[in-house]
């Protein structure tokens, strides 16, 4: 059975367990990217919007959801997305997990975000000092893992193979940072066969960022270019490290 009549045979269980119209509006992942960035200058200068968490807004969202991004990023409690984009009620599909690691349970929820709620713009989002960037750094791979810690080092072993990719980033946690997020958009792109599908037709952007605790700004990479079906390579793109001391 192919892709199409899996889901429309599955459309009906996704209508009632998540009802949704077709957005609103049509933006292009450009469009959303410039109001991400327009969002996080509001946060770094404290301009935070707090009718974006109204009654009033919440009670518009109940009936349905069009988010217009799917943000995945850590689950560290320091790293809140709608505050981040200054966003609120309804504006973001987020998944988040330790390490912002890829797998498969991760990927199928940005597959859905994307198909079903027509979302232009996946953000895979990580952060300086990520504490289990900093574990995947300092523990050695264990060859069989069971037992207690078994799922951690499940995270860990999906962060490893990156972590020495990146390009130096000023000390070797913040560049073991960018390494372990460009190896959760190989992965990503290794696991899904519909993001890039989606991506090459035009429907869908792919971008990388990493949000500095320190600062509250998040560094975006380049619009991470998805077609076909391969991960190998080196698909993120950032910004140059001279330029990233001045805050772009």
């Amino acid at each position: 059975m192919n892709r199409f009549a899996l889901l429309l045979l599955l459309a009906p269980l996704f209508s009632a367990a998540a009802p949704h119209a077709a957005p609103a509006r049509k933006l292009s992942p450009r469009d959303v990217l410039w109001h991400l960035r327009k969002g996080n200058q509001a946060f770094v200068a404290g301009r935070l919007t707090p009718a974006k968490a109204a009654p009033a807004r919440r009670a518009a969202v109940v009936a349905g959801q069009q988010p217009y991004a799917v943000v995945v990023t850590c689950a560290d409690s320091r790293v809140p997305p709608e505050h981040i984009f200054n966003e609120g009620i309804g504006d973001l599909f987020v998944v988040r997990v330790a390490g912002v690691v890829a797998d498969p349970v991760v990927v199928g929820s940005m597959e859905y975000a994307a198909e079903h709620l027509h979302t232009p713009l996946i953000v895979v989002l990580g952060h300086t000092r990520c504490g289990a960037v900093k574990a995947a750094m300092e523990s050695k791979a264990r060859e069989h893992a069971e037992g207690p810690g078994a799922n951690i080092e499940d995270i860990l072993a999906r962060l490893r193979p990156g972590l020495a990719k990146s390009d130096p980033r000023g000390d070797p946690w913040t560049t073991a940072v960018y390494g372990g997020l460009e190896q959760s958009v190989a992965d990503i792109l290794k696991l899904s066969k519909i993001l890039p599908e989606m991506a090459h037709e035009g429907h869908l952007g792919l971008i990388a960022g990493v949000y500095e605790l320190e600062t509250g700004k998040v560094v975006f990479s380049e619009m991470v270019a998805a077609g076909g079906h391969e991960a190998a390579g080196r698909h993120v793109h950032w910004t140059a490290p001279k330029q990233l001391a001045r805050g772009h």
